[in-house]
């Protein structure tokens, strides 16, 4: 293997790996269901891999996801799932009953890719370090 090949894998290995670096970002379904229509209300039958037209796994910038639950049995249900804003002012992941433009609902945070946790951008960050120094060495 000449130099030239070298350097060539030296600037570009890191490159495409960075590229895939992006799957570590955290997503959250988005989507409204009201009463039995929709596919949004529980049980929430959908993975990140096999979802409905009615249902969308979005990147969130805040890595926080939530779920909005108002209405009750015998009154139409109404369930939102969305992509937080910003991260609750205590970082902890809870459910509760709140009110929530003006009625009282169940609101659930989570934290995480689809409220899962994602290893995946620190594995990727320690394989870009590894093929940088591989190429420096």
């Amino acid at each position: 293997m000449n130099i030239i090949n070298i350097i060539k894998s030296c600037i570009y290995l890191p490159l495409i790996l960075l590229v895939g670096s992006t799957d570590g970002l955290k997503r959250c379904f988005e989507c409204r269901s009201r009463g039995q229509l929709g596919d949004c209300g529980d049980p929430f039958n959908t993975n990140s891999t096999s979802i409905s037209a009615s249902v969308t796994v979005l990147t969130c910038i805040s890595g926080w996801c939530g779920k909005i639950v108002d209405g009750t049995e015998d009154k139409i249900r109404r369930t939102e799932r969305l992509c937080l804003p910003q991260a609750p002012s205590d970082d902890e992941e809870r459910c509760g009953e709140t009110n929530w433009e003006n009625k009282k609902v169940k609101m659930c945070f989570c934290q995480g890719d689809v409220c899962n946790n994602s290893s995946a951008l620190r594995s990727w960050t320690l394989l870009i370090f590894t093929a940088l120094l591989s190429c420096v060495l």
